[in-house]
C-alpha cells in the first residue's frame, strides 16, 4: 500500500513538473514574440519620425506666426491704453 501511494505521488509530481515546464516554454515564447513586436514597432517609428532638418522650416513658420499674433495682441493692448489716456 505505501508503495502505491508513493508511486501515485511521484506520478503527480511528474505531471505537475511537466505542466509547469510547458507553461514556462509557452511564457518564454510569448515574451520572445512580444520582444519581436516591440523591435518591429520601434523600427517602424524610426522610419516615420520627422528628422530635425525636415522640422526646422515648419518650426520657424509656427514660431513666426505665434510671434506675429503675440505682437498684434500686445500692440492692440498698448493702443487701447494710449487711446484711453487721451
Amino acid at each position: 500500500m505505501p508503495l502505491e501511494a508513493l508511486t501515485t505521488r511521484v506520478k503527480t509530481l511528474e505531471d505537475t513538473q511537466a505542466k509547469e515546464h510547458m507553461e514556462s516554454v509557452l511564457r518564454d515564447q510569448h515574451i520572445e514574440d512580444l520582444l519581436k513586436e516591440v523591435l518591429r514597432n520601434q523600427a517602424d517609428h524610426k522610419e516615420n519620425m520627422v528628422h530635425r532638418h525636415e522640422f526646422t522650416p515648419i518650426q520657424k513658420l509656427v514660431y513666426g506666426g505665434a510671434g506675429v499674433i503675440l505682437a498684434t495682441v500686445l500692440a492692440s493692448g498698448l493702443a487701447l491704453v494710449i487711446i484711453g489716456v487721451k
